[in-house]
């Protein structure tokens, strides 16, 4: 997630709390810290681990680097396909999500994660899609208004996030038509 968790976002903080509910062991990653005065009382809740992204992009961000230095020892060719995906949308974002997601995939390599799950199709969608590629654990992503709408998307990002995403999920029918005029393959479901 971009930043978690935020008190305009707290179906996600839900979503979450119901998952560690059924059971789930969740780790939740975020590209930044929250930055709010005030925090949602169900936070105390939280089993899950938060790991905050955003250091790695400044004062530790070799770190990135180092990781993708090992991940490029034990993957090989799958480490250099995904950075080959990465490298063809030609952004600095997504070179950005590059970094990141290999940080999200030695941990999920290590943990043995079964899903790896991103909120809105933005940069954290795209971390999540290399760390799948570089893992070759399924991902999934949830879309809602502005991630898919706004003109600043880039559409050729998003048929393709949408077309590797084991499933896309929405949050209405308009919205998942509108998603599969993109990428008709893309498996995308409406649900609330």
């Amino acid at each position: 997630m971009k930043c978690f968790p935020r008190l305009s976002e707290t179906f996600i903080l839900t979503e979450v709390l119901e998952l560690e509910r059924l059971g789930w062991d969740l780790t939740v990653f975020t590209r930044r810290a929250v930055d709010e005065p005030v925090s949602h009382g169900a936070l105390q809740s939280l089993r899950a681990e938060v790991i905050d992204l955003a250091p790695l992009l400044r004062e530790r961000f070799w770190e990135p680097f180092v990781v993708h230095r090992r991940l490029a020892g034990r993957l090989g060719r799958v480490h250099e396909a995904a950075l080959q995906a990465a490298l063809e949308l030609q952004s600095r974002d997504e070179m950005r999500a590059w970094l990141l997601a290999g940080v999200v995939a030695e941990r999920a390599l290590a943990d043995r994660f079964d899903l790896i799950h991103a909120h809105f199709a933005t940069g954290s969608t795209s971390i999540a899609r290399y760390a799948a590629r570089l893992t070759g654990t399924p991902f999934t992503f949830t879309a809602h208004a502005k991630d898919i709408y706004w003109n600043e998307v880039d559409r050729r990002r998003l048929r393709l996030l949408e077309e590797e995403a084991e499933v896309v999920v929405t949050i209405s029918e308009a919205n998942r038509a509108f998603l599969q005029s993109i990428a008709p393959a893309a498996r995308v479901a409406c649900s609330l």
